[in-house]
């Protein structure tokens, strides 16, 4: 397998190891010395012949336990290369979708002063899309900056080139915008592309201007942010609600019925609404981080909620403005959607990110903090972001990557668990 062909990939050499980003997959490999040497001479166009002699004469390795350990990492190379399907690329162009749809609805909203619409053309997509984007909608106008359509093909008007395999069976749900249209299995799919799209819009760039969409929850002192990471489920989203906004202030409580005292559901004390320490929301589940200023950007999107959580963020939550519970989600699962809260002089200002925190929810542990070197860090998030595959920006995520400050931090209590979080902001 020869690589002398391949752009070359974007690789850090951090301690006695190298990272390399595959672009093709999303996926980093972690190599040291003899492997290092091998996928060196792949890049640069050996064959197995060369490599085995290589192998032989700088670490003495007899010739059958070098050719094996070359087929090893070339086995290896060859599984990271392959394209495999990856939620970010779920999007693919449907030129045979239908070119005219009746609207069902038809909504305007408003981000960063770009006012967009987005028709629906059926109830099932606005039933994914509109919950999270609610709280920034705005009355309807004649003049939009843009128009987004999301629509899904009728039961009764079979897909044009179904005969001839133009259009797989399984595109239903369509999402039309910047002059293509792109074609899901499942209309809860729809969601993260228009969110890509989205993030162009609302800080007027394009796919090749962002180093990384990350999936993770953001939370800024008004001058850095620090990243909240983990798997889906693990209470990042929780713990953004917690920080961003204490309970018992006069909207909050106005709206709920609730009257939250210090509470130690929620981990911070009633009436703290403003003044020093108080920390803000950027985004959750999606931080786009631009590729020139290497900064996290606010995205707008209401914070999701799932039910386990419901009683941790209760104190937080005005039934008038934040999307009600009955909100079923995908399998069934009851949402709710807490409005963001912004910083309130430069909402939209990106910060620069120096510290990531991949945050687990655990029962069995009040409070564990540890420093993580990046190595492992890198472990742990390779499935969390979605790296452009411009080779200069794959190249400048993992040397940004490097300079972070990694954190692990499992918790049940809720008190403990946000006084961490703040000290992270103290520490520079």
């Amino acid at each position: 397998m020869s690589l002398k062909d391949a752009t070359r990939r974007a690789t850090k050499k951090i301690g006695k190891s190298r990272v390399i980003y595959f672009h093709e997959s999303n996926r980093w490999i972690q190599m040291e010395e003899p492997a290092w040497c091998v996928y060196d001479r792949l890049e640069k166009g050996d064959d197995h012949r060369r490599i085995v002699r290589q192998l032989t004469a700088r670490y003495g390795l007899p010739d059958a336990e070098a050719l094996r350990f070359a087929e090893e990492v070339t086995a290896a190379v060859r599984d990271h290369s392959t394209p495999v399907p990856l939620p970010s690329r779920t999007a693919k162009l449907s030129p045979a979708a239908p070119s005219t749809f009746t609207p069902f609805a038809i909504r305007h909203y408003v981000a960063n002063g770009i006012r967009i619409a987005i028709s629906y053309g059926s109830p099932l997509p606005e039933y994914y899309i509109h919950r999270p984007l609610a709280h920034l909608e705005v009355s309807p106008a004649k003049n939009y900056d843009a128009l987004i359509e999301v629509f899904e093909r009728e039961e009764t008007d079979p897909p044009s080139g179904e005969k001839d395999g133009a259009l797989p069976e399984e595109d239903r749900y369509f999402l039309r915008m910047g002059g293509a249209c792109y074609g899901f299995r499942e209309a809860g799919l729809i969601k993260r592309e228009l969110f890509t799209g989205l993030a162009n819009l609302i800080y007027g760039k394009s796919g090749g201007d962002w180093m990384a969409h990350i999936h993770a929850s953001a939370v800024t002192d008004g001058r850095e942010a620090i990243l909240l990471s983990s798997a889906s489920g693990s209470g990042k989203s929780t713990m953004a609600a917690l920080l961003q906004a204490p309970a018992g202030t006069p909207e909050v409580e106005a709206g709920s019925g609730i009257t939250p005292q210090d509470d130690a559901r929620t981990g911070i004390p009633a009436g703290t609404g403003s003044g020093p320490g108080r920390l803000f929301f950027m985004s959750d589940d999606f931080v786009p981080v631009d590729a020139r200023a290497k900064k996290a950007h606010c995205f707008p999107a209401a914070i999701t909620i799932k039910k386990g959580s419901f009683h941790v963020i209760s104190p937080l939550y005005d039934r008038n403005k934040d999307a009600d519970a009955s909100y079923r989600g995908p399998g069934n699962r009851s949402l709710r959607y807490l409005r963001p809260r912004f910083h309130d002089s430069e909402p939209w200002a990106p910060r620069s990110v120096k510290k990531i925190v991949f945050i687990r929810y655990n029962p069995e542990k009040t409070l564990d903090m540890e420093r993580l070197d990046t190595l492992t860090a890198l472990a742990m998030f390779h499935e969390e972001a979605w790296v452009s595959h411009e080779p200069v920006n794959a190249q400048s995520f993992i040397d940004w990557f490097a300079r972070l400050e990694c954190y692990r931090l499992d918790y049940s209590d809720n008190v403990n668990g946000v006084d961490a979080v703040k000290k992270l902001f103290d520490k520079r």
